[in-house]
């Protein structure tokens, strides 16, 4: 291979973007491109082969290539369809994209420019491979670019089927919920933004369960390691009983305050309380609280409170500890916590390209409807639900007869 990208000297096709022009091979291309596979079988084997990229509507914005005719004009493209255009052409010679080339903050609109020609090109399963390359040379910046605008990249990673950023940014949709307005979720495709309903009320239903056995905990001081019930024999810690009341005390404090599920933080705020220990972190005083007894308390006792009160906070820690952790790519511990919990996690076949329809359900793939199919599609939708209701309550009607 003589030369070096874009222009190799023994290169058998031209292409022209605007001004640029790429000398590349044609079996390169061909092999890993249908469609550019039959551009060049239709410039034909003899000469030179020139494709150029021409405005083509809004079918393609970022232009269509063409078996170059005598009479067409140069365009000027804006320097973002010259990127996008060089970063593809790479791709079939095994380089580093460029994602880049515009900014930091314009990644996701080249990552959706560069899923609009891969799929121009027939040749998106290529473009997952480079993308994962360049994504590993971003590094560690890229888990916070998803975390800074996660329905962003949640709608790349649809668009190119890239299982792990769609992941990744699922979890930071999900857990920053309350802090969505309807205009951002209106930009997910309809199966996307299911998906996301989906986990979502999974999580809200993982909160209530805790939230009932946080208000409902005793000690395991308190039971009979025999018969796991609470009896009065195991149960005489009149000190533990002392601590057991100023814990419900400070939790219900904080689950009727502003920092619990109807918080901005959905939560966050408040399960890492229990987890960090309570009304034994460092921010609290247990002093401050009054002690439920109607006697003068000696500093003996209200030593032995405490240390009760350390031991259950270890206790109520381990309730919540599933929904503390951290499933993102995120590192916490490098950038801080995020002010939201990111515990929610879905297997790879959960995405939307994996799943399987019912066969009531439309199979069109929504990002290319007009209205008349999204409308159709909307209409079959309503049927389907309707039935899985209508079978939901002939099923309870059975039940309670």
């Amino acid at each position: 291979m003589e030369g070096v990208f874009p222009h190799f000297t023994n290169g058998d096709v031209t292409i022209s973007i605007g001004q640029d022009i790429y000398r590349l091979h044609a079996n390169r291309l061909g092999s890993k491109s249908l469609a550019l596979r039959s551009l060049i079988e239709q410039a034909g084997s003899s000469g030179s082969i020139h494709l150029e990229l021409i405005e083509a509507g809004d079918r393609y914005q970022y232009g269509r290539l063409v078996v170059q005719s005598n009479n067409t004009e140069s365009h000027e493209w804006s320097q973002e369809i010259h990127a996008v255009w060089k970063n593809m052409f790479s791709t079939f010679y095994g380089l580093v994209l460029n994602l880049e080339s515009q900014g930091e903050d314009s990644i996701t609109e080249h990552c959706w420019g560069l899923a609009d020609v891969a799929e121009q090109l027939q040749m998106k399963s290529l473009l997952v491979f480079s993308m994962n390359i360049a994504f590993a040379a971003i590094g560690e910046r890229l888990f916070i670019l998803i975390a800074a605008d996660p329905i962003s990249w949640i709608n790349v990673a649809r668009r190119v089927r890239h299982v792990w950023i769609f992941k990744e940014a699922l979890i930071h949709i999900v857990g920053n919920w309350n802090e969505w307005e309807e205009i951002d979720m209106d930009s997910l495709n309809f199966d996307v933004r299911d998906l996301c309903e989906e986990v979502h009320h999974g999580l809200q239903r993982q909160k209530a369960m805790v939230d009932r056995r946080l208000v409902n905990f005793f000690p395991g001081t308190f039971t009979n390691p025999a018969t796991n019930q609470i009896e009065s024999l195991y149960a005489n810690d009149t000190h533990m009983w002392i601590a057991v009341t100023l814990y419900r005390q400070w939790l219900l404090h904080q689950m009727t305050g502003n920092t619990h599920l109807e918080h901005p933080d959905s939560g966050a705020s408040f399960y890492r309380s229990v987890a960090a220990g309570g009304p034994m972190q460092s921010d609290n005083n247990v002093n401050s609280f009054d002690l439920p007894i109607p006697f003068p308390a000696a500093e003996a006792d209200i030593n032995t409170i405490k240390r009760r009160l350390a031991q259950l906070s270890e206790e109520y820690a381990g309730l919540v500890k599933h929904l503390v952790a951290n499933n993102s790519e995120y590192d916490v511990a490098v950038y801080g916590e995020l002010p939201y919990l990111t515990c929610c996690t879905i297997n790879d076949d959960d995405c939307p390209w994996y799943v399987k329809r019912d066969e009531s359900e439309s199979s069109l793939d929504l990002s290319e409807f007009d209205g008349k199919n999204l409308e159709q599609y909307m209409v079959e939708r309503v049927n389907h639900l309707l039935g899985v209701l209508t079978n939901a309550a002939s099923e309870d009607t059975q039940m309670e007869e």
